[in-house]
């Protein structure tokens, strides 16, 4: 609250170090050197509000961490070159094809409604990716990362400070390869519509505790050739869980941990299996009443048969219950915790 207004000029290196710069406001920073300029950020929570980049310098800006901002703005042509060799954001008016990897490190990339296609990796460092009713197909993996490459060639990946927004009903992701979330932005209600589909695993690392927090009618489909595993490092129902969860890989699907569904869970191919339980609040959650994987319930009524070839565990909590309302509960192994109603119905 004490960065909310005014202009605040910088005519040489720019290093925030250990604790948070947090720009809001109108707040803006205008780098106007007229050398070479270096940025970098050493918390991953720190932000401009606005950013202007006016160096008149041949070699321009230099940004070596991965940056955050809420409005970036180029002036003048300057240069602006990132550590992980990344771009700034662009808006598309016609489908555009990318060869080869590609990393997005600040601005927005807005699809417009138009197609994009990367025949590589796409790293996002940053920036903001708004698929905008459009649809962006990765032929690789899509990685919310930043990338750093050592001195001795080594390559290792960080956090990341951008966003993914699907909020259009004709939103499409296609991942050939791995997604793996590891934003520090909060992502609730960024994520409320469209389809995202992943043939690779899935990987959600706990840079924020809300860095996939699914909602509306967002959906992900699982459709890989070979099997494929969901991993949350932040298992709390409360902050990241998905929406809507479609199983069409014939060679299986592993949960190698819990995770959350707040809405439906469709099992094409009866082939989940791993340790993980996938937790839901009804198990008329599950399309057809089917489902290979582990189940955690809290409170349902039955309205339907349920047939699974895994565990079904019903919660500790006071209200964690199972009516059975006269249908049918099949399952590998039934643990209730609480209560169950059976009421002339099979178990």
């Amino acid at each position: 609250s004490t960065l909310t207004n005014g202009k605040f000029y910088i005519g040489g290196n720019c290093a925030f170090n250990n604790y948070r710069f947090h720009a809001s406001g109108s707040h803006e920073v205008i780098l106007n050197g007229t050398e070479k300029q270096t940025v970098s950020f050493s918390n991953a929570g720190s932000y401009f509000n606005k950013v202007t980049f006016n160096n008149t310098s041949e070699e321009g800006i230099y940004i070596a961490t991965a940056l955050n901002a809420n409005e970036t703005i180029n002036q003048n042509g300057c240069k602006v070159t990132f550590a992980d060799g990344g771009s700034m954001g662009f808006t598309l008016t016609e489908d555009k094809v990318i060869e080869g990897d590609y990393c997005l490190s600040i601005g927005t990339l807005d699809l417009n409604g138009h197609n994009l296609t990367i025949n590589g990796d796409f790293i996002q460092s940053g920036g903001e990716v708004n698929i905008n009713g459009g649809t962006l197909n990765v032929n690789g993996n899509y990685q919310i990362q930043t990338k750093k490459t050592a001195i001795n060639g080594i390559i290792s990946y960080s956090y990341s400070t951008g966003y993914l927004i699907m909020t259009n009903p004709d939103d499409c992701v296609s991942v050939t390869g791995d997604f793996i979330m590891g934003s520090t932005q909060d992502h609730r209600n960024r994520l409320t519509a469209g389809t995202l589909s992943i043939k690779g695993n899935f990987e959600q690392q706990s840079h924020s505790p809300y860095n996939f927090s699914a909602s509306g009618t967002h959906k992900v489909i699982f459709n890989g050739t070979e099997k494929q595993a969901i991993t949350f490092a932040t298992q709390n129902a409360s902050n990241c869980y998905f929406n809507n969860v479609e199983i069409n890989n014939l060679n299986g699907v592993s949960l190698n941990s819990n995770i959350f569904i707040n809405g439906s869970i469709t099992d094409l191919t009866n082939t989940v299996t791993g340790t993980g339980y996938a937790y839901i609040t009804k198990l008329s959650q599950i399309v057809d009443g089917n489902f290979s994987g582990n189940i955690y319930l809290n409170n349902s009524s039955n309205n339907q048969d349920i047939y699974m070839n895994n565990n079904i565990t019903v919660g500790n909590f006071i209200c964690s219950f199972i009516h059975l309302n006269g249908f049918q509960l099949s399952a590998n192994n039934i643990t209730i915790n609480r209560v169950l109603y059976v009421e002339s119905g099979i178990l």
